[in-house]
Protein backbone atom coordinates (compact mmCIF):
# COMPACT_ATOMS: atom_id res chain seq x y z
CA UNK A 1 0.00 0.00 0.00
CA UNK A 2 3.07 2.43 0.31
CA UNK A 3 4.28 4.61 3.32
CA UNK A 4 2.16 5.58 5.39
CA UNK A 5 3.67 7.09 8.29
CA UNK A 6 5.12 10.57 8.94
CA UNK A 7 9.18 10.39 9.59
CA UNK A 8 8.89 13.07 11.76
CA UNK A 9 6.70 11.10 14.19
CA UNK A 10 8.49 7.74 13.94
CA UNK A 11 12.21 9.17 14.12
CA UNK A 12 10.61 10.70 17.40
CA UNK A 13 8.79 6.97 18.57
CA UNK A 14 11.94 5.34 18.17
CA UNK A 15 13.68 8.18 20.36
CA UNK A 16 10.83 7.57 23.21
CA UNK A 17 10.99 4.12 23.35
CA UNK A 18 15.04 4.11 23.39
CA UNK A 19 14.60 6.83 26.11
CA UNK A 20 11.91 5.00 28.13
CA UNK A 21 14.24 1.91 28.22
CA UNK A 22 17.83 3.41 29.22
CA UNK A 23 17.47 7.32 29.21
CA UNK A 24 19.30 6.94 25.62
CA UNK A 25 19.22 10.39 23.76
CA UNK A 26 19.86 9.64 20.25
CA UNK A 27 19.15 7.19 17.48
CA UNK A 28 20.95 6.79 13.62
CA UNK A 29 19.20 8.34 11.46
CA UNK A 30 19.28 5.45 9.06
CA UNK A 31 18.25 2.90 11.93
CA UNK A 32 15.00 5.32 12.69
CA UNK A 33 14.15 5.06 9.03
CA UNK A 34 14.78 1.49 8.86
CA UNK A 35 12.56 1.10 12.34
CA UNK A 36 10.37 3.64 9.99
CA UNK A 37 10.44 1.10 6.64
CA UNK A 38 9.10 -2.00 8.79
CA UNK A 39 5.99 -0.16 10.54
CA UNK A 40 4.67 0.34 6.75
CA UNK A 41 5.45 -3.01 6.07
CA UNK A 42 3.93 -4.56 9.20
CA UNK A 43 1.01 -2.09 8.48
CA UNK A 44 0.60 -3.78 5.18
CA UNK A 45 0.74 -7.35 6.46
CA UNK A 46 -1.62 -6.84 9.39
CA UNK A 47 -4.25 -5.17 6.28
CA UNK A 48 -4.09 -1.96 8.59
CA UNK A 49 -5.88 1.01 6.53
CA UNK A 50 -4.62 3.14 9.12
CA UNK A 51 -1.67 5.92 8.53
CA UNK A 52 -0.92 8.84 9.63
CA UNK A 53 0.57 12.69 8.07
CA UNK A 54 2.14 15.38 9.31
CA UNK A 55 0.32 17.02 12.02
CA UNK A 56 0.65 20.55 12.98
CA UNK A 57 3.61 22.33 13.45
CA UNK A 58 6.37 20.99 14.74
CA UNK A 59 8.41 24.85 16.16
CA UNK A 60 8.94 23.20 19.71
CA UNK A 61 10.15 19.28 18.10
CA UNK A 62 11.46 16.76 20.24
CA UNK A 63 14.65 16.37 18.40
CA UNK A 64 17.09 17.93 15.96
CA UNK A 65 19.59 16.32 13.90
CA UNK A 66 23.56 16.11 13.54
CA UNK A 67 26.60 14.37 12.22
CA UNK A 68 29.67 12.78 13.69
CA UNK A 69 32.96 13.21 11.81
CA UNK A 70 32.52 10.31 9.71
CA UNK A 71 28.85 12.05 8.37
CA UNK A 72 26.24 9.44 9.91
CA UNK A 73 23.62 11.31 11.18
CA UNK A 74 21.69 11.24 14.24
CA UNK A 75 19.13 11.96 15.55
CA UNK A 76 19.38 13.78 19.19
CA UNK A 77 16.58 15.03 21.58
CA UNK A 78 16.31 18.32 22.15
CA UNK A 79 17.53 18.91 25.78
CA UNK A 80 14.48 21.38 26.44
CA UNK A 81 11.94 18.88 25.57
CA UNK A 82 9.44 18.10 27.46
CA UNK A 83 9.28 14.19 27.12
CA UNK A 84 5.91 13.66 28.57
CA UNK A 85 4.25 16.13 26.02
CA UNK A 86 6.45 14.27 23.37
CA UNK A 87 5.12 10.80 24.05
CA UNK A 88 1.42 12.08 23.83
CA UNK A 89 2.23 13.46 20.48
CA UNK A 90 4.36 11.25 19.11
CA UNK A 91 3.20 7.85 20.07
CA UNK A 92 -0.57 8.06 22.36
CA UNK A 93 -2.15 9.95 19.65
CA UNK A 94 -1.57 7.38 17.26
CA UNK A 95 -3.71 4.99 15.54
CA UNK A 96 -3.37 2.04 17.42
CA UNK A 97 -2.71 -0.48 14.61
CA UNK A 98 0.63 1.97 13.87
CA UNK A 99 1.10 1.54 17.32
CA UNK A 100 1.20 -2.30 17.49
CA UNK A 101 2.77 -2.33 14.17
CA UNK A 102 5.75 -0.36 15.69
CA UNK A 103 6.28 -2.87 19.13
CA UNK A 104 6.41 -5.77 16.96
CA UNK A 105 9.46 -7.47 17.09
CA UNK A 106 10.96 -6.96 13.51
CA UNK A 107 10.80 -3.03 13.93
CA UNK A 108 11.94 -3.05 17.25
CA UNK A 109 14.98 -5.23 16.16
CA UNK A 110 15.77 -1.79 13.68
CA UNK A 111 16.20 0.18 16.40
CA UNK A 112 17.95 -2.72 18.98
CA UNK A 113 15.21 -3.07 21.32
CA UNK A 114 12.72 -6.05 22.29
CA UNK A 115 9.81 -6.50 23.86
CA UNK A 116 10.28 -8.45 27.49
CA UNK A 117 7.16 -9.07 29.77
CA UNK A 118 5.44 -5.60 28.39
CA UNK A 119 8.65 -3.41 29.15
CA UNK A 120 11.05 -2.20 26.24
CA UNK A 121 14.77 -4.04 26.69
CA UNK A 122 18.03 -3.33 24.63
CA UNK A 123 18.09 -6.74 22.29
CA UNK A 124 20.38 -9.39 23.51
CA UNK A 125 23.49 -9.55 21.74
CA UNK A 126 23.29 -13.33 20.84
CA UNK A 127 27.12 -13.89 20.13
CA UNK A 128 27.79 -12.46 23.29
CA UNK A 129 25.30 -14.28 25.30
CA UNK A 130 27.05 -17.50 23.65
CA UNK A 131 30.47 -16.81 24.43
CA UNK A 132 29.72 -15.95 27.54
CA UNK A 133 27.49 -19.60 28.50
CA UNK A 134 30.29 -21.64 26.60
CA UNK A 135 33.54 -19.52 28.91
CA UNK A 136 31.90 -20.58 31.75
CA UNK A 137 30.42 -24.20 31.32
CA UNK A 138 27.09 -23.21 30.22
CA UNK A 139 26.83 -20.47 33.15
CA UNK A 140 26.55 -16.95 32.19
CA UNK A 141 28.85 -14.72 32.63
CA UNK A 142 29.35 -10.36 32.63
CA UNK A 143 31.64 -9.74 29.17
Amino acid sequence: MGKRTCEVDIVAMALLYLNGCDGTKMVSYAKALEFDRIINENLDAMNSTSGISMRGNNENRLYFTATDENGNLFAVINPSANLSEARIWHIWCLPADVIEASRMPNALSAIGLELVDGKFERKKDKQKELLGRNSNNGRSSKI
